[in-house]
This record gives C-alpha cells, structure tokens and sequence, in this order.
C-alpha cells in the first residue's frame, strides 16, 4: 500500500484558506470549506494549536442556555475510586504558527496568535447557527470527523456543546 503524505506547510496553508472560506456569504462555498477541513482532520490531527477551547466552550455553553448540558459536558463527573472530581485535561502540543496567519485571518490577529483549532471550531459552531440544512449538515460533519481524527478531550467536548445548541433549532428536525 502506497502512504501518501501532505507536507506540513502545504497542509497548513490550504487550512489556513479554507478556514477563511468558511466566512463567506456563499453558503455553499462555505459548507464546502468546512467539509474539507474536516475531511483534512479525518486523517491525522490537524497541526494546529489547540488555542483556548475552554473559552469556546463556555461560549457555545452560553448559547445554549442550558446549564445542564454545559455541566455534562466540562468534566464535572467523579472518579469511580475515589470519588473526587476528575478533571479533564487536555495534551498540549507544539505546533508551528502559520508564517501569514496574521494577515489570513482577521480573527486571528485581533487575539494576537495564529490560526488555532479553537478559531476553526469556533467558526464551525457558528455555522451551526444557519438556517440552510445543507450548511448545518456539513459543519456538523466536520466536527464529527475533527473529533474522530483527534482525540482530544476538549475539542471533543467543545464540539458537543455546540452540537447540543442544535436541539432547539428548527433546523436540526431537517437532519
């Protein structure tokens, strides 16, 4: 069987274009953009930093308006031997920043850090938030590959929350 691998580089410029394609007022383009990042993460962990997925937890918890989802989510569950709190904590993993990540990505810049996966699930959740079914299905796809490729605790938890936001929308009776 013949391996094929993407370089680092060309792997993180074409994230770095898809991300920003993701913004675009084109749903499809934009629904595309998303399945092919995910398809991306499929694979491999995508080489990125992690960023602060707690901060987009507790924003998507916020959405959601549900403590109790939010509460399920974070890692308040107890140790089965000694009953104390057992906290979630996620690997850390140097990864390079992108070379034109400032000027790539707007978002980015205003944070004062590259491109981060955090960025990325951060605008996934937001495309949850569309009224186009077809849009909602591919984030949500995205995420669900994303999770599979890396197995991350807190992206896993991160895109819980934001998929738990799609039980009071009207959209998620379309799927």
């Amino acid at each position: 069987m013949l391996n094929l691998q993407v370089p680092e580089h060309l792997l993180l410029t074409a994230i770095a274009a898809l991300f920003e394609e993701m913004n675009s007022a084109n749903t499809t383009l934009a629904g595309s953009a998303a399945e092919a990042i995910g398809h991306a993460g499929l694979r491999v962990p995508l080489p990125l930093p992690a960023g602060d997925l707690t901060s987009v937890l507790a924003l998507t918890a916020e959405k959601s308006n549900s403590t109790t989802v939010a509460t399920a989510v974070t890692g308040s569950s107890k140790d089965g031997l000694t009953g104390k709190e057992a906290p979630v904590v996620a690997p850390s993993v140097s990864v390079p920043q992108l070379e034109n990540s400032k000027e790539e990505t707007p978002e980015a810049g205003k944070q004062g850090e590259g491109l981060s996966m955090a960025l990325v699930v951060k605008r996934l959740a937001s495309l949850l938030a569309s009224k186009e079914v077809k849009l909602v299905q591919k984030a949500v796809l995205a995420f669900g590959h994303l999770c599979f490729g890396n197995r991350n605790t807190e992206l896993s938890e991160t895109a819980l929350t934001a998929l738990f936001t799609l039980s009071r929308s009207k959209v998620c009776l379309c799927l």
